[in-house]
């Protein structure tokens, strides 16, 4: 008698699976799931239903198949095609979920309508959550180019207004303003700054008749919100300015804590001159009209603190102009004429003095309080800095001017994680701020979040290409620091050339290539020793010889190589030679030993943040 063969003995591994019918299984899934999901583009273009629906189905296609699969198998190895009570409820749950999501999906046009939020037939751009607004340059209609400068005046007046309210995201005038003259449009600029809002207008100025167009803009539909055109004298152009951020704010439907702020009064010729000197200044034109206009505002209203502001900014230009043409033995050009006239010591006084006359003439005068807190931190009093920056900060905690020298000093002592909080707040309100991009890359850096420091520092382009060396060969990749570094462009001036050596040594000794190395190293050794110190004491810690890399640290605190460097002091590849105790003993004379630093009570609270 024949026994009967015992069911998948010496079966092949297709024939199972044709015997099991997973094969079929499988071919007839793949063919009723490509259908479904055929109709379902079909019926979603047709309905303008959103692409998030065929995503969600492609992938649940995805998932399924294996299921099915499974599901052939065991039901092919029981002999019979019944699903069971559990498989029926599982099945059943997977249906009613996927209608849900077509129920829902299918109705997220009118969702989206009901809420005013714009559909897919709309145009649309990136919007950032808040309520957020830029104020564009205004356009000049007057007869006179010249009279730019009061356009420009006008629109940065009534963004300095607005930027006063915590509940509004205002953009920064630096950033804002890069926009003029270029043929962008209102939502490219509104997506590239993330703003809802966009405010803009044109100035006509006849003698002492002014014409103030103006009209706000959701940038989510292109569509007019408000606009007016005012016809007054110069006299009122301070009404004008408070009018405009109250409708803004009207507008715009927010809550506000306190009233809406208003423009100081001062004499109108006054404010013209004021505005002319801020134009030329922001231009870097020629530093003696700019000294003209702003002493002849003063002439007119000697109480008008903004001026003295104005010259403070002047002389610390001079200053700095000043001390970096001595620095590289260069001649002053024809533009510095104004600032040749002085010293370095006596640029310092004047800057000082006029910080002085215009906190004594508006003790609330943010931006003065922060320079001045900025200052004290320079002499080596930081619980006196930190202590202005608060109040600065309470002052006006949305002011760019107030944040950016911040920055710098929450670096210096060493709180990268407040650099970051305030950093990443004053980049949301000026994009465009070089120095605040570069702080916050600083910060990350020693945070040790590469990633974002890289991000950071390719944001700033050619003027940060050290820093993003540095940050590579922190990540590992030496041959691409060293690519950064020998690109075409690197070395414009003798300080980039010192950079170059510091970086390419560091390169070098990571990519193998010791001889190499040691040549660029005693290079920057020989001819910028006496300047950069601390280079070399980087390049020293990171090739590993840590007792050359202190010898060098310890000449970087002479004065003749520039004193302490509080902010490359912070370099992560150099704080294992802090902890040598001759270096410890000299970080403790200047204030700038670990413990002293932690020493330092300094809380800030910005807008929307805990």
């Amino acid at each position: 008698m024949t026994e009967a063969p015992i069911e998948g003995v010496g079966e092949g591994t297709w024939t199972k699976l044709r015997r099991r019918k997973v094969v079929q299984w499988g071919l007839a899934y793949v063919a009723a799931g490509w259908g479904l999901l055929e109709g379902l583009a079909y019926v979603s273009t047709a309905f303008h239903w959103p692409e998030q629906l065929q995503r969600m189905a492609i992938l649940a296609f995805a998932v399924g198949l294996p299921i099915a699969l499974i599901i052939a198998w065991y039901h092919g190895d029981r002999g019979q095609q019944r699903v069971s009570g559990t498989e029926f409820t599982i099945l059943t749950v997977l249906l009613l979920i996927g209608g849900a999501l077509f129920w829902w999906f299918g109705r997220a046009p009118d969702i989206a309508a009901a809420a005013g939020a714009p559909t897919a037939t709309q145009t649309t751009v990136e919007i950032a959550p808040d309520t957020s607004i830029v104020v564009l340059p205004f356009a000049n209609l007057s007869a006179d180019p010249e009279q730019e400068y009061f356009a420009d005046g006008m629109a940065e007046e009534i963004l300095n207004l607005l930027a006063k309210i915590p509940e509004l995201r205002v953009i920064s005038r630096n950033s804002a303003f890069a926009y003029k003259g270029k043929n962008a449009g209102l939502a490219e600029i509104a997506e590239q700054l993330k703003v809802t809002h966009v405010l803009e207008g044109s100035v006509r100025k006849s003698g002492d008749r002014i014409r103030i167009t103006t009209q706000l803009i959701d940038a989510s539909s292109d569509s007019h919100l408000w606009s007016e055109t005012y016809d007054r004298t110069l006299d009122d152009v301070f009404e004008v300015q408070d009018d405009i951020a109250a409708k803004v704010v009207a507008q715009l439907e927010l809550t506000l804590l306190g009233a809406v702020p208003k423009s100081r009064r001062v004499d109108p010729q006054a404010y013209l001159n004021y505005v002319q000197a801020r134009h030329l200044l922001e231009q870097h034109e020629d530093a003696a009209t700019i000294h003209r206009l702003l002493q002849r505002a003063l002439e007119i209203d000697p109480g008008y603190a903004q001026a003295w502001t104005g010259l403070f900014w002047l002389y610390s230009e001079c200053q700095t102009i000043i001390e970096d043409a001595e620095k590289q033995s260069l001649p002053l050009d024809q533009r510095d004429e104004f600032c040749s006239r002085t010293s370095v010591d006596e640029a310092g006084r004047l800057t000082r003095d006029a910080l002085a006359k215009a906190l004594e003439l508006d003790p609330e005068n943010a931006t003065a309080i922060a320079y001045a807190a900025l200052a004290a931190a320079w002499r080596g009093d930081r619980q006196s800095a930190a202590d202005g920056f608060e109040r600065a900060v309470r002052l006006d905690p949305t002011n760019a001017d107030v944040l950016r020298p911040i920055l710098h000093f929450t670096l210096a002592i060493r709180r990268p994680e407040l650099t970051i909080r305030v950093g990443e707040f004053v980049v949301e309100r000026d994009p465009g701020c070089s120095q605040c991009l570069d702080s916050l890359a600083r910060a990350y850096e020693i945070a040790g979040r590469l990633d974002e420091a890289e991000t950071t520092v390719r944001a700033l382009g050619k003027q940060s290409s050290h820093i993003l060396a540095r940050i590579l060969l922190q990540k590992g990749e030496a041959q691409a620091a060293l690519d950064v570094v020998t690109a075409e462009g690197f070395v414009e001036t003798e300080d980039d050339r010192a950079w170059a050596l510091h970086l390419e040594s560091m390169a070098l000794h990571s990519l193998g290539r010791q001889a190499e190395s040691a040549a660029a190293l005693a290079r920057l050794e020989s001819e910028f020793g006496d300047r950069y110190a601390i280079l070399i004491a980087v390049t020293c810690a990171w090739k590993r010889d840590m007792e050359r890399s202190a010898v060098w640290l310890e000449r970087s605190f002479e004065p003749a190589n520039g004193g302490p460097n509080a902010i490359q002091l912070t370099i992560p590849i150099l704080q294992p030679v802090l902890g040598y105790p001759r270096i410890r003993a000299l970080l403790r004379q200047h204030g700038l030993a670990p413990e002293q630093l932690a020493e330092i009570k300094f809380e800030l609270k910005l807008p929307g943040q805990r």
